[in-house]
């Protein structure tokens, strides 16, 4: 992933009186806007408060970040701002990938050693539920290279079955809506594959996965993370 690749950010404590204009100017010190889309409500169009920026690249997201994130107050404002990597944007520089039909008895050492051939792997996750600790028969794996991740979703994705799955494995970048959109039909997400081979097992890896986690922070939003979710999609467009 190139550092020049442009990176969407979500702003918020912003006034309810500010423009695009207004937000340009706010980050403009820190680089080349490439967009402004100012959140609204529908059909007044008045502002919600919030806005996403794309910028022309990490460095200068980053920048903005550390500058901006409840550091400045916007005059007018009692609450400084809130400045960080819009949804899924974080996921494309960490080359994390979702997968999905795992078989329920899987564990992170299991998960490990399925994706352990393309790449050094620097953190594996599956997803618990709150309640019974099983898991949900999905999970994160994290590459220290794009390149390995590439490799895994084109060997993987809808190709492979583990033994005692329901289906061929769902491999793809995570993007911060994967979790949801897999437990509402996770048969979009792959053709199945019935003579996939058996899985393979490979040594025991060393002890950089981690324990089983719960990930909930897909599951839980502010009002202004919901403000995001709701425009992601149409803003998209």
């Amino acid at each position: 992933m190139g550092s020049d690749e442009t990176v969407k950010l979500f702003a918020a404590q912003l006034p309810k009186s500010f423009s695009e204009e207004d937000v340009h100017k706010v980050f403009s010190p820190f680089g080349t806007i490439v967009n402004v889309h100012v959140i609204r409500e529908k059909p007044s169009n008045l502002s919600k408060g919030c806005a996403f920026v794309i910028l022309s690249s990490k460095q200068e997201a980053d920048a903005a970040i550390a500058s901006l994130n409840l550091i400045k107050t916007i005059p007018g404002m009692t609450t400084p701002m809130q400045v960080r990597y819009a949804e899924g944007e974080a996921e494309k520089f960490e080359h994390k990938l979702f997968v999905g039909m795992l078989p329920k008895n899987i564990d992170e050492e299991i998960l490990y050693s399925i994706f352990a051939e393309f790449g050094e792997i620097t953190e594996t996750v599956i997803i618990k539920e709150k309640s019974s600790n099983e898991s949900k028969g999905c999970g994160f794996v994290k590459f220290t290279s794009k390149s390995s991740a590439d490799i895994a979703i084109t060997t993987l994705n809808g190709k492979k079955r583990i033994e005692g799955a329901s289906g061929a494995l769902i491999v793809k970048f995570a993007d911060g809506k994967e979790k949801l959109k897999y437990f509402q039909s996770p048969q979009q997400y792959y053709q199945p594959s019935p003579q996939s081979p058996s899985p393979q097992r490979y040594q025991s890896p060393p002890q950089q996965y981690h324990q089983s986690q719960q990930y909930d922070q897909y599951d839980q939003y502010d009002q202004y993370e919901q403000y995001e979710q709701q425009e992601q999609e149409q803003y998209e467009q």
